[in-house]
């Protein structure tokens, strides 16, 4: 495990975990130890795992002006009241962007932060709606995915691509996102972007993470799936536990 890894190379330390093996080895070993409670999916622990490292290492001096979270949360609170499920459909764009995804593949694309919130969507999407979706890097995605673009053609109406825009980003790739579009033209005319928003850079992650959230799960209902149980995750692991010995349970969490 990357703990006893880390142990043997005598690191210093802090673990953060829900408990199982992690917090047990730690407390034997007096290593510090931040314990949470979670009585969901790990995926749903992105708050903690964010907030809590965050403010470690802000402590720890370790990161050069944090931001504050208090303005996170505010901007969170302020999305929540624009696209939460109480928000009608007319009135709230994640649930027509569910809507425009329905019965499609996302192919979600984003620049810098936003790339590794395109990634989240894509397994969010995967996990909650269990559909199909991708996810592309700006601006690598425009040295080979562009080329993918062409075949095979009766693909075309099937994807749908979701840009994650950051209003902090350079113009030089505001201006690659414009230039795509005119190079793509008929074979890219489903697509929509999404602004993340927020008054710092950890803020406008947060709730471009929190955006794709909430699209994962309409779109969830939309396939009338339960977005919270991952059963072929759970088969996968108890196979593989079997075949390997391991505890399927994860308990080093």
């Amino acid at each position: 495990s990357g703990f006893a890894a880390a142990r043997q190379r005598d690191l210093p330390l802090v673990a953060i975990t829900t408990g199982g093996r992690l917090a047990a080895g730690t407390t034997e070993a007096g290593i510090p130890l931040l314990q949470y409670r979670l009585g969901g999916q790990p995926r749903a622990a992105i708050g903690f795992g964010v907030g809590l490292v965050h403010e470690l290492l802000s402590r720890a001096g370790l990161i050069d002006g944090p931001d504050d979270l208090g303005p996170v949360v505010s901007a969170l609170e302020e999305l929540l009241e624009r696209i939460g499920p109480s928000v009608e459909t007319d009135a709230n764009p994640a649930k027509q962007l569910a809507w425009s995804i329905f019965g499609r593949i996302p192919v979600v694309y984003g620049h810098g932060a936003m790339s590794a919130v395109a990634h989240r969507w894509k397994t969010q999407l995967n996990e909650n709606a269990k559909a199909w979706a991708a996810w592309e890097p700006m601006p690598e995605a425009n040295h080979n995915a562009i080329e993918g673009s062409l075949n095979p053609r009766e693909l075309g109406d099937a994807l749908y691509v979701v840009q994650l825009r950051d209003r902090a980003e350079p113009a030089e790739i505001a201006e690659r996102y414009h230039v795509v579009e005119e190079l793509l033209g008929e074979r890219a005319t489903s697509r929509s972007e999404v602004w993340a928003d927020g008054p710092s850079a950890l803020a406008r992650v947060m709730t471009g993470v929190a955006y794709g959230d909430l699209v994962s799960v309409y779109l969830a209902i939309l396939y009338q799936t339960d977005p919270t149980p991952v059963t072929l995750l759970a088969m996968l692991k108890e196979r593989l536990a079997r075949a390997t010995g391991s505890d399927p349970t994860g308990a080093t969490q």
